[in-house]
């Protein structure tokens, strides 16, 4: 017994010396160090110096405009026309009118269904946002559904087969003037069309 106990002693003397003597030989080359990267970008190392790299550009997406399409899940998305009416927007062929706050801010959409199944959108799949940072959502007006009608377009809350494109308005009563809007479409609340 008395023997195998020596050549314990021996191998953990012999572990405790190449551990040490690893460390001596990484010490005098600069040795290995563990990073830790965030977005391309190492912050810090196991020994606690930190190694500067240069910050990766973000990758930016231009803004949409009229005439451009929206590709999100289910849709494609076109803000075709924007037109302001000052006071009272007419909806039907009889002449019923609906007078706004401040202004009426009507956008034309072309609307797709790129999905395999009936889909519908809503007003609240839509909104406007100011420079300002103000969010304008759709008006709650009766007329919005009427004007639809009167201008033989498609009113949003009805199904669209896929496959199937449609003209539908959104109406928005906004403040009179109010400059530097973006539609965005809350479904994908990151690609905003500039309306005005």
């Amino acid at each position: 017994m008395r023997g195998c106990s020596k050549f314990v002693v021996y191998g953990v003397v012999g572990l405790i010396a190449l551990v040490v003597l690893g460390s001596v030989i990484g010490g005098l080359s600069g040795g290995s160090r563990a990073t830790a990267t965030v977005t391309g970008q190492v912050v810090g190392t196991a020994d606690g110096a930190g190694v500067a790299t240069a910050k990766p550009q973000p990758t930016t997406v231009p803004m949409l405009k009229i005439g451009d399409t929206l590709e999100a899940k289910n849709w494609k998305i076109k803000a075709e026309g924007v037109e302001r009416v000052d006071g009272d927007l007419v909806w039907s062929q009889f002449g019923n009118k609906t007078t706004a706050i401040g202004q009426w801010l009507i956008i034309t959409l072309e609307v797709t269904n790129t999905g395999n199944e009936n889909h519908t959108l809503n007003t609240h799949d839509f909104e406007l946002k100011t420079a300002g940072g103000a969010t304008l959502k759709h008006t709650t007006e009766g007329a919005w559904l009427g004007y639809a009608d009167f201008k033989k377009m498609t009113s949003l809350s009805k199904q669209i087969p896929p496959g199937a494109v449609v003209k539908t308005p959104l109406l928005f009563d906004i403040p009179k003037g109010t400059q530097g809007i973006n539609l965005v479409f809350t479904q994908q609340r990151d690609r905003p069309i500039n309306v005005g």
